[in-house]
Order: C-alpha cells, then sequence, then structure tokens
C-alpha cells in the first residue's frame, strides 16, 4: 500500500495485489491509528467496506494457469 495524495483530512491509497496472490475472493477494510498530543493514548478508526474485491486474474502468479 502506498499514499498517493494527501490533503488535509483525505488521503489516497493505491492498493496492489502481491505477486503471488491466488484468484479469489476478497474483503478489504483500512484501519487508521493516531496518538493524542503529550500522550501515550491511540485512537483508531477501522472502516471495512461491503463490497468484495475480486482478483480475476494474475498473470505474475506460477501455477496458476497452466499457459
Amino acid at each position: 500500500m502506498k499514499i498517493t495524495e494527501s490533503d488535509g483530512n483525505q488521503v489516497k491509497l493505491l492498493v496492489m495485489t502481491a505477486a503471488d496472490a491466488p484468484v479469489g475472493k476478497y474483503s478489504l477494510f483500512v484501519e487508521t491509528k493516531t496518538k493524542v498530543k503529550g500522550s501515550d493514548v491511540e485512537n483508531s478508526f477501522r472502516k471495512e467496506f461491503s463490497k468484495p474485491i475480486y482478483i480475476l486474474f494474475n498473470a505474475w502468479c506460477r501455477g496458476v494457469y497452466n499457459l
């Protein structure tokens, strides 16, 4: 994952699958953590996406397609 853009309280992320990720159905969530200034208290937020992500083809995954 890579931050591609940041502006105020918005961040755009680039999410890439691993070269050996098998074809299939995946779920995605994003979790952020921030520390409260001047203390060890940590706030966290987790967003789970309701729609699944499907990897339909992974040309870099050996042995899957027998090409």
